[in-house]
């Protein structure tokens, strides 16, 4: 009898695997060795680095966790800039309270900002995390994020996905214990921390003097070489390209803000002129900046069509280099001054009008 091709399939050809009782148990204990590694990578992180683990990043849980400190100091800064990677790159506090200084202003800065920290991130990372809490609020918040970052593409929802999802963002929304669970599952978390503090990367190597601009910034020398290879964007944007999101993400932010004592400014970086000539009719999202800004009372610093930096102040076409950033800062030194006295003026003049 001929036995049909589909035969092969029917229950009396199936073997069955049986697992031998000597496999499970060597299952569990790998199992068991893993949930032990991850407690104990946790027991030995909290000791050195505290809660830095809970954070996407090393250098985010060493801005993070220093203004934190700062803050229950006598040192706590008076302003913050807090952005996204242009901030983060592009500010250097340090040149910036020297010009402050100089025109007879007493203000500490602090950089707290973060690469892909863009609106939706910014929401949670700054404005939920750091500013809800009244006693980390300083009397001037710089806002500073780029155009490009309000138009929504895989790699920024992926650097802000990192950000979100983070411990320490989960636990700020309450959903630390399910979320955590699930973090437990991926050891890499916890153990990847503990590879890097044994290598020596500790959160300890930016200091608070550094203010969040030492060791990414060391990242961005001043060479301009990739200028010379530099093409012109195929992919183009517009004011149309901005994400109505992202733009209410903003707006929720500002809100936020509103009746606390702290002074917001926007700025909008300068970037190179290859990446100036992706933007078509950039005056129009400018504008659409504007509007949002003028809305909810907040002043804007626009760099978007700065020709004070040359080729050999980019990194990139985004990025200033350690020339670019420190030249930067003190046109945004300049520029605070400016907005003080405007500030003082328009209080003496409120004032007087009082009086009468």
């Amino acid at each position: 009898m001929k036995q049909r091709i589909l035969s092969i399939f029917n229950f009396s050809t199936l073997k069955v695997l049986r697992v031998s009782r000597k496999a499970i148990a060597s299952l569990c204990v790998a199992l068991l060795v893993l949930v032990c590694s991850e407690v104990a990578t946790r027991v030995i992180l909290t000791s050195p680095i505290g809660d830095g683990w809970d954070y996407w990043s090393e250098d985010a849980a060493a801005r993070w966790l220093t203004y934190d400190r700062l803050c229950t100091s006598i040192n706590k800064p008076d302003i913050v800039i807090a952005g996204d990677s242009t901030a983060a790159y592009g500010f250097e506090p340090t040149a910036f309270a020297r010009v402050l200084a100089d025109g007879g202003v007493a203000a500490n800065a602090y950089n707290l900002s973060a690469l892909g920290n863009f609106p939706p991130a910014f929401d949670a990372s700054v404005t939920d995390l750091v500013l809800s809490h009244p006693n980390k609020q300083p009397k001037v918040l710089i806002i500073m994020l780029a155009r490009g970052g309000f138009v929504t593409t895989i790699g920024h929802e992926q650097t802000e996905h990192a950000i979100i999802s983070s411990h320490v963002i989960r636990r700020a929304r309450g959903d630390f214990v399910i979320g955590d669970c699930f973090a437990l599952a991926r050891i890499k978390s916890a153990s990847n921390r503990l590879l890097r503090w044994t290598a020596g990367r500790h959160l300890s190597t930016l200091s608070a003097s550094d203010s969040g601009f030492g060791r990414r910034a060391q990242r961005l020398k001043n060479d301009n070489n990739w200028a010379r290879s530099a093409t012109i964007p195929t992919e183009r944007y517009d004011a149309q390209s901005l994400d109505v999101l992202r733009l209410e993400t903003l707006e929720k932010c500002f809100s936020k803000l509103q009746g606390g004592h702290t002074d917001v400014v926007m700025v909008v970086p300068p970037s190179h002129r290859v990446e100036r000539l992706r933007w078509q009719n950039p005056s129009d999202v400018s504008t659409r900046f504007k509007k949002i800004c003028d809305k909810w009372g907040v002043e804007i610093w626009d760099f978007s069509f700065a020709a004070e930096f040359d080729d050999g102040m980019y990194n990139d076409p985004i990025h200033l280099n350690e020339n670019g950033a420190k030249m930067f800062s003190q046109i945004l030194g300049e520029r605070y001054l400016k907005h003080v006295h405007s500030k003082t003026n328009s209080l003496v003049l409120n004032e007087g009008t009082g009086a009468e």
